[in-house]
């Protein structure tokens, strides 16, 4: 249920919220069972107190400063910031939760869920009580508890998590076992394939950012399910660190249907950037010069998407050669929009 709704609001909106829409359902989830709420806090804010009374608000402002989750009584004030495919925002977004904290005349804790591990030192948010885990702990505890066995609510969210991917495998099943002695192949072939495209991407674009490209790929496999190379701060003035504009070219994994692999350029423009409006309208404005290309816009970003499905290459004698005339494609009319139609100051030196 709680999946056929998202793909409904996907449907008929070009922005789709997932943080927001994942962190309200979990709320009606613990608000559903006063239980729920007690086994949870217990769990993983240390709160013994049973019927402690606490109120849950989401999007609550504190100090100019928008909390993704709230729960508060006449003890304790606690702040849950919830991440599902993004990362902390520049990185000391929990250090200024915790200065608000440090400043209320309660008890206070501030946690930290992620879908993938983000270690941190809990010394630089002392004396608030941190802890961080993971929607796969949220998962186990709601999964495991008999307490909430045959509960409707607790069961549709349990298979949203599972569907967006937000659960962590914690055994090999025979399929695994039978596929994991050719993973050092696939991934080398992964490798051949790029290799042969990365030429193209430095004739249109001048420079590949090495940390997050061809030579992390089993972090960007694990991480983000993809593999393939990157270039960021596309435009002149992308000097601060919060100006976060990036190009991709990559092959998108996807784990739950490996038919729906896909061969990507993606244009990406952060939310955060100063000139956000500016460059996403350039960019509305551009698609009759980009035909084909997939417009997604959510509250943290804007994305330009070309994008082709592995499975479509798959009857081709030459897959490789196939897929690199693919790109060649894709990139001549992106960089050709940007040099030619493109009201943008693109960063004239390297584009």
């Amino acid at each position: 249920m709680l999946n056929a709704l998202l793909d409904l609001y996907k449907s008929s909106s070009s922005k789709t919220p997932l943080e927001r829409f994942t962190t309200e359902i979990f709320c009606g989830v613990l608000r559903s069972d006063e239980s729920l709420l007690n086994i949870f806090l217990q769990e993983f804010a240390g709160i013994e107190e049973k019927n402690a009374n606490f109120k849950i608000c989401t999007e609550k402002t504190y100090n100019n400063s928008r909390i993704d989750i709230v729960f508060k009584n006449d003890d304790y004030l606690i702040f849950l910031e919830a991440k599902v495919n993004s990362k902390e925002n520049n990185g000391n977004q929990l250090e200024t939760y915790a200065s608000i904290l440090k400043i209320q005349n309660k008890k206070s804790i501030l946690l930290y869920c992620t879908k993938h591990p983000e270690p941190k030192d809990q010394s630089i948010y002392s004396p608030v009580r941190f802890k961080s885990f993971l929607w796969n702990d949220i998962y186990i505890l709601l999964k495991n508890h008999s307490h909430f066995q045959n509960k409707t609510l607790v069961n549709y969210f349990l298979e949203y998590l599972e569907k967006q991917s937000m659960i962590r495998n914690t055994y090999f099943s025979i399929e695994d076992l039978a596929i994991i002695h050719r993973l050092p192949i696939i991934v080398k072939s992964l490798d051949d394939l790029m290799q042969q495209v990365k030429p193209l991407f430095i004739r249109y674009f001048k420079k590949i950012n090495e940390n997050n490209s061809l030579d992390n790929n089993l972090g960007q496999i694990y991480k983000n399910t993809r593999y393939g190379m990157v270039r960021h701060h596309l435009f002149k003035g992308d000097t601060k660190k919060s100006d976060y504009s990036s190009l991709y070219a990559h092959i998108e994994i996807d784990k739950n249907n490996p038919a729906n692999t896909k061969v990507v350029l993606n244009l990406w423009i952060d939310r955060s950037h100063i000139n956000y409006d500016l460059i996403t309208q350039d960019l509305k404005n551009g698609k009759s010069y980009l035909p084909n290309f997939i417009e997604n816009e959510t509250e943290e970003e804007y994305e330009v998407i070309f994008e082709e499905s592995m499975s479509n290459f798959q009857s081709m004698q030459h897959q490789f050669l196939a897929i690199e005339q693919w790109y060649e494609e894709k990139m001549s009319a992106l960089h050709k929009y940007m040099t030619h139609y493109s009201q943008l100051e693109w960063d004239a030196n390297k584009i």
